[in-house]
């Protein structure tokens, strides 16, 4: 025990107390084994007066109901005493360790410790048979029993020092208090957190060194058999004024019965990890640009508007609006250059939103306001949208002293007659913010029953638009465009997309917005481009060459590879350009810098390029001289008021003289009657110009285009002529 008192190493108490017992016990020689960690083997020997090599054959082996003498007291838990180690069953696999022992008697007593746990076993060796008296049994039992009191008093103490060392280094501040909660002890890691010495914390209450309330403290307290811990975020400032977000943890212990209740105190810094989250936070729920509210924060906020309003039976409305030609702004001036703006946007539209409102960017160029509790709805959200409005009146300043000036179209929608949902309301929004598009921009519209209508019915072509190539309802029907002549030639023929779904036909004003609004238009343009050359390639190999002229959309212009797409279209029908003329609108040359670049590489490619429905809009006589235009197809909205208005019938004139000056091909559209082609036919007889109309050809599909042909013209009108 003297030993033990002192902290000497184990193993040198262990061996003391095997030559103490080989004295006491004469002839004999001792060996304590210790189990190992997993208390399944035998660990080498304590045995100073054994052979070596008797130490390292049993050293690792497994003890078991059959393991000699101290693997089988081990295994069972009790003395085995072999008199005879040659007539043993135990040793009969293990004869050769014994030799090399030159032991003939074993008596091994398993050592217990604390709960009844094996720890090893205690045992003594004869060179001749031996018969234990009872003397002898009591002596081994007592060895027994002192090398378990050793071995769990080394082990206590070596689980001391392992949690002096994690005290004294462990990265948490640990204060140790009495239960009045003063300190009684504390690591460096808390002198270190509230910048005070050991001195300065032990004898003092825990409450002057980080200043929490006692009931703070006490509630972070509980009983040591409870294992549910209060944890509670703090912010904390210590002497130096440095800030911190600590997670306390506390409990209150007790060592032994005679020792008093001390509690413990864990405080962890977790600063950068609340860093972290806010870093998160923000990018979950703020857009990274304009440092507005994302969509998935304005969710949050419309979701839990709805339950409040559920209860208290208000209103509030959410405002969608995005910049008129944002699109053109990114082409001409750069993509930074539409960010500033959209940043500048956020800034000025914030200024004039109340705090218990919230502005947020949805993408792109699109932001939603959530409009709060107002008495009277109607009248406020008025006099806001009419405010958002006039703050694009003025311009937009950007870098390089670059101004801008944009407009905005908004739609609203109001809750609960719009929609119940995020979801809903959000559409019908976006439904009206469409519909302010569509009447001129730079306005706003309120959704209204008709708008829902219209949605509903847009939802339903979307929906349908997805499947319409997969389940093959689109078609091309074509119609002839013939020459004002006698002769009635054929100049080209324009093909025409048609849709015709299980339930009915959609017109093409019905779909093709929609087509282009939400992205479809590159799949849906590339497979008219395919059965259009494939038609093109069958006539050519009949040794039929008739031009046709395919509709590309603004959308489509957009994709970066859509030059490139046409070129390859060509080469895989083995056809030239000159075979196809694209119809474009007036706008895309207008208002796309992008759109004007794709136009002349597909003029580099040989297409001849047609500006559809002259006229019709802000129609610029610059377009058909700057861009790479070869025709010109004039809205049939002059032919119709051309007899009644000295005004259509001169814009006509100019337009037709225009075109043979310029040698520009002229299609007139919409010759619907007999009456309209003889006024053509006599007031211009001697110019040059092609009619398109159902006076001439109502549009087919091929099988009755080719009929139409084959009944109307001789087989020398297949020829090769073009506008």
């Amino acid at each position: 025990m003297t030993q033990i008192i002192a902290r000497r190493p184990l193993r040198e108490i262990l061996e003391s107390l095997v030559e103490l017992i080989e004295g006491a016990a004469q002839l004999s020689r001792g060996s304590i084994a210790l189990l190992s960690s997993n208390g399944k083997k035998l660990n080498t020997p304590i045995a100073p007066n054994l052979p070596n090599q008797y130490s390292h054959a049993v050293t690792g082996l497994e003890i078991g109901p059959c393991v000699g003498s101290c693997g089988t007291a081990a295994y069972f838990g009790k003395r085995i005493v072999v008199e005879d180690i040659y007539k043993s069953s135990l040793w009969a696999p293990y004869l050769e360790i014994a030799e090399l022992g030159s032991i003939r008697a074993c008596w091994s007593q398993p050592i217990i410790g604390a709960k009844e746990k094996v720890l090893g076993t205690f045992a003594l060796y004869y060179h001749d048979t031996q018969r234990p008296s009872e003397e002898g049994i009591k002596l081994i039992e007592e060895a027994s029993h002192l090398a378990a009191l050793a071995i769990e008093h080394a082990h206590a103490q070596e689980y001391l020092d392992r949690s002096a060392i994690l005290f004294e280094h462990i990265p948490i501040a640990i204060a140790v208090t009495d239960e009045n909660l003063v300190i009684t002890r504390v690591n460096p890691a808390l002198c270190s957190l509230t910048c005070l010495t050991q001195e300065a914390l032990i004898g003092h209450p825990l409450t002057e060194a980080i200043h929490w309330s006692t009931d703070v403290y006490r509630h972070l307290i509980r009983p040591p058999d409870n294992e549910r811990h209060t944890v509670c975020e703090l912010e904390y400032t210590n002497s130096q004024q440095q800030h911190f977000y600590l997670e306390v943890k506390g409990m209150s212990i007790r060592c032994s019965d005679h020792l008093p209740l001390e509690n413990v105190f864990l405080f962890e810094n977790i600063s950068s990890r609340k860093e972290q989250e806010s870093i998160v936070e923000q990018q979950a729920n703020y857009d990274f640009l304009t440092r507005l509210p994302n969509r998935h924060n304005l969710q949050s906020r419309v979701d839990w508007l709805i339950s409040l309003c559920e209860r208290t039976k208000k209103k509030f409305a959410i405002f969608v609006l995005d910049l008129d030609h944002f699109k053109e702004v990114n082409d001409s001036l750069g993509h930074l250059a539409g960010d500033q703006l959209l940043c500048q946007v956020g800034e000025r539209i914030n200024a004039h939103v109340r705090a218990s409102d919230t502005f947020a960017r949805l993408g792109g160029d699109e932001f939603a306001l959530l409009m709060t509790d107002y008495e009277e709805i109607n009248d406020a959200l008025n006099h806001l949208a009419d405010k958002i409005i006039q703050t694009f009146h003025k311009p937009f300043l950007l870098e390089n002293d670059a101004k801008i000036k944009v407009s905005t179209s908004i739609g609203v929608a109001i809750y609960p007659h719009d929609g119940h949902t995020f979801t809903e309301l959000l559409s019908a929004a976006d439904q009206a913010l469409y519909q302010s598009k569509e009447s001129g921009r730079n306005n706003w519209r309120l959704f209204s029953s008709d708008l829902l209508e219209q949605a509903q019915k847009n939802a339903w072509i979307l929906q349908q638009l997805h499947q319409a190539i997969s389940q093959n309802e689109f078609s091309i029907h074509y119609q002839p465009i013939v020459s004002q002549q006698k002769s009635g030639q054929i100049c080209f023929v324009e093909a025409l997309l048609r849709w015709q779904t299980e339930d009915r036909t959609v017109a093409p004003e019905e779909f093709i917005p929609i087509a282009e609004r939400y992205g479809l238009m590159r799949d849906i343009g590339r497979w008219v481009r395919e059965q259009v050359f494939r038609q093109i390639q069958c006539w050519q190999q009949a040794g039929i060459h008739i031009p046709v002229s395919i509709n590309l959309s603004a959308s489509e212009t957009c994709h970066e590879t859509l030059v490139e797409d046409w070129k390859n279209s060509l080469s895989r029908f083995n056809l030239s350009a000159s075979s196809v003329i694209i119809e474009i609108t007036e706008s895309l040359l207008l208002k796309s810098s992008k759109g004007i670049n794709v136009i002349h590489d597909l003029d580099q490619l040989g297409f001849s390029i047609a500006i559809d429905d002259f006229g019709s809009g802000y129609s610029s006589l610059s377009a058909i001289l700057d861009f790479p235009v070869n025709a010109i197809k004039l809205d049939s909205s002059f032919l119709k008021n051309m007899d009644q208005s000295q005004r259509s019938l001169a814009v006509v004139e100019s337009v037709i003289q225009l075109c043979n000056q310029l040698d520009i091909a002229l299609t007139i559209e919409g010759v619907e009657s007999q009456q309209q082609y003889d006024f053509l036919d006599t007031t211009f007889p001697l110019y040059r110009y092609s009619l398109q109309g159902y006076a001439i050809a109502q549009p087919m599909n091929i099988e009755d285009l080719n009929t139409w042909i084959q009944s109307r013209y001789p087989s020398s009108s297949f020829s090769s002529s073009q506008q």
